[in-house]
Order: structure tokens, then C-alpha cells, then sequence
């Protein structure tokens, strides 16, 4: 029965997910953008086995490193819980438990694909450039399957810290403490000790596999059980309402004070019409995730394109096409927090409303534009 309704909610969970990622992927976007974006990227891909792109002379092997462990060290259990669960299926708790741990053994198997994959992606630097071994690859991929089991485990405790200084404070220690392992780790494929890497890889699998089954056995973490199942049902639709500048997406906040300008003091000395306008607007961006989390996204997005892509006349274009939809993205952002607000919107006649405007998104578009031009000479120069 607990099989049953597993693969009865997977089944409807991909549907879903299909049905979402529709709504945007028509047959226009999948001629136009989507097949020839993959040719390219095959493409590109061949590419690298034959000729490593010069800007991977300035990457060291450990940032590659650590990026692949930080991929690792994400991942959370799906256990596919669902709200009516609490009344019918807590009283067979056989059935409800076998099911969470079918969703956990799931959770293992896409996370090695995905880790696979994004080895698979790097390969060609691995061999090619850092001339690595095929037994030196092979260590650190058991490495990474196994420390993508016990962050499992990790991630799915942190979840049932609710305190914002406390959740703060475990992951200041515990991203500390593993990238000391990781910097271990990394200088131990150097000397060569694969044996000891693959030891101390088979002992994390198995912590994190024990304690993670003895966790999903209990019952007392049927509520963050049901709250992540909700959180990663909406993925798919969060990240479809991200891309939209007319819907706002849903942010669920946990604290009781805003973390920035918690007293709401004020930014600007003299007061006006305009820095009022400009006030509100930089209190309402930087107290909501969805914003500020959305413009670092962009930037990071452009940063790799840029770094990735070799010829000089795509940078530029690139940088041209940044300023371009930065500038769009916070007039949107503009509109939605003054423009159609129901309480500012019968201020938008007014001089200090035009002035305010054109300060904050002609303001916020050249400071991401130098933040962006900024970090990619810093990454060539070093």
C-alpha cells in the first residue's frame, strides 16, 4: 500500500512539475530558444575536449573544488507528505513512514544524478587541464555522493530551528567546519590517500543513511515534514512567478522584526517628495527576499555567461544586454512597489515621484552594471 501511494504522488509530483514548466516552454520558445540554446551548448561542450577555453587558466582546481562540494551540501528530503496524511495515514504509521523513506531513497538517487551530471560537465577541465587521474576523479565523485547523504540528514534537522540567530550560528559552524574538510579533503587527492577518502566517504553515507531513516521513522516531525513537501511542490511555480514582472511571488517570513531598518529610521536628512518616494522604495527592496534575491540572481546569471563565454564582442553585448534588463526589471519592481500601490498611487502626478524614479532605477541599473563589470576584472586579474 505504502508503494502505492508513493508512486501514485510521484507520478502526479512530475505532472505537475510538466504542467508548470508548459506554461512557459510553448512550441515557440522550444524552436526558437531552447533546441538552439542546446546545440550550442553541445557545442560548446565538444569544444572544451578539444581546446580548454583561456580563462580557465586563472581558475584554480580547489575553487572547482569547492563549488562541486557546495552542490553537495544542498539537497532536501521529499518526502511527499501531504496535509490530509495527519488524519488517515498517521493512523497506519507503517504506511506513512515506508513512504517517506521511498521519497528519501528518491531524494538520494536524483541528487548522485545530478552531482554525476554536473561532474560530467566539468570533466573536460579535470582531464584536460588540471590533468587529473581517472582514480583521483572517481575519489571525489564517491567523496561527493557521500557528503550529499549526510547534508541530507543536516539540512533536514536545520529545518526544525526556527530561532533566525540560532539557524545562523549552526550554519556558521557547520559551512566552517566542512570547508575545513573539504580544504583536508582536496590536499589528501593531491598526495594521493584515496583509500582514506573513500573510508571517511562510506562513513558518511552511512551516518547520514542511518540517522536519516531513524529520523523519518518518528512522528514528531510530521508539521516541517509537511511544510517542505508544500515548499518544493511550489518550486516550479515560484520560479515561473520569479520570471514574471506582473506577479509577485509569495515570500513567507518567519521572524518578527525585519532584519534591515527594523525601526524604520530614516535614510535621507532632508525630507522631500522625492527622497520619500526613494526611502520607501529602498526599505521595501531590501526587506523583501524576492527582490534583492532576484537582482543578485541576474547578476550572477550575466557574471557566468560573461566569464564563460570567450569571444570579446559576446562580453560586450552581454554587459549591453545587462544594463538593458536590469533597467527593465527595476522599473518593474518600481511599479509594483509605488507605481500600483494602492496607498502611493494617487502620488504618482507629482514632481518628486518622476524624480524619484528615474533616481532609483537609472541609480540601481549603473551600480549593478559596475558591481557586475567590477567583479569580472577582479576575476581575470587574479
Amino acid at each position: 500500500m505504502s508503494r502505492k501511494i508513493f508512486w501514485e504522488r510521484f507520478r502526479k509530483s512530475i505532472h505537475d512539475q510538466f504542467r508548470i514548466v508548459g506554461t512557459v516552454l510553448d512550441w515557440t520558445v522550444i524552436l526558437y530558444i531552447l533546441i538552439p540554446g542546446l546545440i550550442f551548448l553541445g557545442i560548446q561542450y565538444v569544444s572544451w575536449w578539444q581546446d580548454i577555453p583561456v580563462w580557465m587558466n586563472s581558475i584554480p582546481l580547489l575553487f572547482l573544488f569547492f563549488i562541486l562540494c557546495f552542490f553537495s551540501m544542498t539537497g532536501t528530503i521529499k518526502t511527499f507528505v501531504e496535509q490530509a496524511d495527519s488524519i488517515f495515514l498517521i493512523k497506519k504509521s507503517f504506511v506513512f513512514i515506508r513512504m517517506k523513506q521511498y521519497g528519501y531513497f528518491l531524494t538520494i538517487l536524483t541528487g548522485w544524478l545530478k552531482i554525476s551530471l554536473m561532474l560530467i560537465i566539468v570533466l573536460p577541465f579535470f582531464v584536460k587541464h588540471y590533468h587529473m587521474s581517472g582514480l583521483s576523479i572517481l575519489t571525489m565523485t564517491v567523496y561527493l555522493f557521500g557528503q550529499y547523504v549526510l547534508f541530507l540528514l543536516l539540512n533536514y534537522y536545520r529545518k526544525v530551528i526556527e530561532e533566525r540567530w540560532k539557524l545562523w550560528l549552526v550554519n556558521i559552524l557547520m559551512y566552517s567546519i566542512f570547508g575545513l574538510i573539504h580544504l583536508t579533503i582536496f590536499r589528501m587527492v593531491e598526495i594521493g590517500m584515496y583509500m582514506g577518502i573513500i573510508l571517511l566517504s562510506t562513513l558518511s553515507f552511512a551516518v547520514g543513511l542511518f540517522f536519516s531513516i531513524k529520523s523519518l521513522g518518528s512522528l514528531k516531525f510530521m508539521e516541517y515534514d509537511l511544510k517542505t513537501s508544500k515548499e518544493q511542490s511550489a518550486k516550479s511555480t515560484n520560479f515561473i512567478l520569479t520570471l514574471s514582472s506582473d506577479v509577485e511571488k509569495p515570500i513567507i517570513i518567519k521572524r518578527n522584526k525585519p532584519l534591515f531598518f527594523r525601526n524604520s529610521k530614516r535614510i535621507f536628512k532632508h525630507r522631500s517628495k522625492r527622497n520619500g518616494f526613494c526611502e520607501l522604495f529602498i526599505k521595501v527592496f531590501i526587506r523583501n527576499f524576492a527582490y534583492w534575491g532576484n537582482f543578485l540572481r541576474i547578476i550572477s546569471v550575466f557574471l557566468v555567461a560573461i566569464l564563460l563565454i570567450p569571444p570579446l564582442w559576446i562580453k560586450i553585448s552581454l554587459l549591453l544586454a545587462f544594463l538593458i534588463m536590469i533597467h527593465s526589471w527595476l522599473t518593474a519592481v518600481w511599479n509594483k512597489v509605488i507605481t500600483f500601490h494602492p496607498v502611493t498611487r494617487k502620488y504618482i502626478e507629482s514632481e518628486g515621484y518622476f524624480h524619484a524614479k528615474n533616481r532609483m532605477v537609472w541609480g540601481g541599473s549603473i551600480g549593478a552594471f559596475i558591481l557586475l563589470l567590477s567583479v569580472v576584472f577582479l576575476v581575470l586579474w587574479l
